[in-house]
């Protein structure tokens, strides 16, 4: 058995980035940005797995996660969490 990837949330993936090269060796690198998601990922590939280190906009990301976990509209507009932001 073995580990196909691990994915990682990040604060930067570019700062990330330059931290994990550092530490492991790191045969290939590929950036990509999902729009929709305002996700950017990059993917280290190594010598039997991935790592892929994944940043998004915390704010959105959250509203998201509410909407996911309300079950209808009014929760999701009646949500504490949603009114502070």
């Amino acid at each position: 058995m073995r580990i196909d990837h691990v994915a990682i949330a990040v604060n930067n993936v570019d700062q990330a980035l330059k931290n994990y090269e550092k530490l492991m060796r790191v045969d290939k690198v590929h950036i990509e940005s999902v729009a929709n998601e305002k996700v950017k990922v990059a993917i280290l590939e190594l010598q039997d797995t991935r790592i892929e280190l994944m940043e998004w906009n915390l704010l959105l990301r959250t509203v998201q996660l509410i909407n996911f976990f309300c079950k209808t509209e009014k929760d999701y507009i009646t949500s504490p969490l949603l009114q502070t932001i």
